[in-house]
């Protein structure tokens, strides 16, 4: 009799199971994507709704990632970068509910983009010093580990209405191009320079968390801001800083001033944004307002 009631059990708690895996198999996910075809160098919002406590993954280009609970959405930036390869990218959802994983598809269409060369002068013991490969790999181990550091304490967003300009000049150099030193490769520009006068005032472009303001050998006196969701904005060369590390911030709060430390030939802003570790197109935040209200 027992032996009978068990089996019975057994063989309701298999049907159950079996028919609760039919269900989550067919299951949609609410997904809303900003764009399905992009340039390097720019962000997309993804969200997915109605999914209440339940953990959901995105997966773009090799990174995966969390997306943070906000009201009845779960939303998260993705990007690419100056070198991001023109071709068709798999962006991939996936969910896990009582041990089956959903899992939704889209493709990312990423077309050409056309960036320019940029070739500068300085005095060679200046690029010899300053661009060592010690000095380099200092600065790139410092910035990793303060990303690292702070995506794994997620903040949800903090920024509010559009991202203003950080301050007031006009562009020398522009975001992804290719730039060559008395002669040598140096890499690809990571930002834009904003030229004025040593002094000028510079701002935070939204609120945020400062979790950088000290030196480093490329860009000088530089301020790191964490907007929350994985999104950095960074402001080099300047003359002074007006923020300490840990200082809470709204956006227009002055972090600092204009100048020309590290390597540069002469006043100007270096303004770079990162979203996680991939260097993005500022102009995808001036005067733009990233919201999940907006999908356009």
């Amino acid at each position: 009799m027992k032996f009978r009631k068990y089996g019975l059990l057994m063989l309701f708690g298999c049907f159950f199971l079996a028919f609760s895996v039919v269900g989550l198999a067919e299951e949609k996910l609410a997904v809303t994507i900003s764009a399905l075809k992009i340039r390097p160098g720019e962000i997309v919002r993804v969200a997915v709704a109605n999914q209440p406590k339940n953990q959901v993954n995105v997966s773009f280009n090799g990174l995966s990632k969390r997306l943070q609970e906000v009201g009845e959405k779960q939303i998260g930036l993705i990007a690419t970068s100056f070198d991001t390869v023109p071709g068709k990218y798999t962006l991939e959802f996936g969910i896990v509910k009582f041990w089956h994983k959903i899992t939704q598809e889209y493709i990312i269409e990423v077309v050409p983009r056309q960036f320019p060369e940029d070739w500068i002068k300085l005095p060679e013991s200046t690029r010899k010093t300053i661009l060592k490969s010690e000095n380099v790999e200092a600065d790139e181990q410092k910035i990793a580990l303060l990303l690292a550091e702070n995506i794994a304490r997620p903040l949800l967003p903090l920024w509010q209405k559009i991202f203003i300009a950080p301050t007031e000049g006009r562009v020398t150099t522009e975001y992804g191009l290719a730039r060559f030193v008395n002669g040598v490769a140096n890499g690809r520009h990571s930002g834009i320079d904003l030229a004025n006068c040593i002094g000028t005032p510079v701002y935070a472009v939204n609120n945020a968390k400062v979790v950088f303001a000290g030196n480093m050998y490329q860009t000088g006196l530089t301020v790191v801001l964490y907007h929350g969701l994985d999104l950095f904005t960074s402001y080099g060369h300047l003359s002074a800083l007006k923020v300490k590390e840990g200082d809470e911030i709204l956006r227009g709060t002055k972090i600092g001033l204009m100048g020309s430390t590290g390597l540069s030939t002469g006043s100007h802003l270096h303004f770079t944004v990162r979203v996680n570790s991939v260097i993005v197109d500022p102009e995808e935040l001036i005067d733009h307002e990233l919201s999940w209200e907006k999908m356009d």
